[in-house]
Formats: structure tokens, sequence, C-alpha cells
């Protein structure tokens, strides 16, 4: 929701505290505050809608960005498996070479 004054996002706290102003100041039962607190929940209803959209794509982007993580690092332990394979295998060998000298 655009605040008028500052041309930026109110939070869903600054919106509560706009209706409740608007209470305090005796504006129950005019129509003015009735169509204000309808523009305002209508608001509030979209806000909430944005933030459970973006809400999901977060969650979307947090299970790629782990599937991510686990595929790299798979593919990095099966990188340092044959690395330490090789090197067993060269050690072995270097073995059998100072068992024959």
């Amino acid at each position: 929701m655009k605040n008028a004054d500052k041309g930026e996002k109110m939070n869903i706290d600054e919106i509560i505290t706009k209706i409740e102003e608007m209470d305090n100041k005796g504006y129950v039962g005019t129509g003015n505050f009735e169509s204000v607190r309808d523009e305002l929940k209508a608001k509030l209803s979209q806000r909430l809608s944005d933030c459970e959209e973006e809400l999901e794509f977060l969650i979307v982007l947090d299970d790629r960005i782990k599937t991510k993580i686990q595929s790299q690092f798979y593919i990095g332990c099966k990188e340092i498996q044959k690395r330490i394979s090789h090197l067993k295998s060269e050690i072995e060998k270097a073995k059998e070479f100072k068992c024959q000298n």
C-alpha cells in the first residue's frame, strides 16, 4: 500500500495504526470512516496477497539454492573420492616399488 504523503509502501502495523487513529478520532459510524476502513482493508488484503506471493517465490528460490548446493557438494565429494582413490593407488605403487628395490 502506498502512503500518499511519502510515496512508499505502508507496512501492516502502519495500516492498523491508521485505522485505530480514525477510530479514536470518532469517525466510527460515519460514512467517511466506513469507506476509508473498507479501502484500507482492501489495500491490506492486497498487501497480504503480495507478501504471500513473495514468500512463495522465496521458498521456491530457497529450495533451488539448497538443491544446487547439494548437487555441487555431491560433485565435490565424488571428485575428492576419486582423488583419494588415485592417491591410494599411487601410494601402493610406491610401496611396491620400494619393496622391489
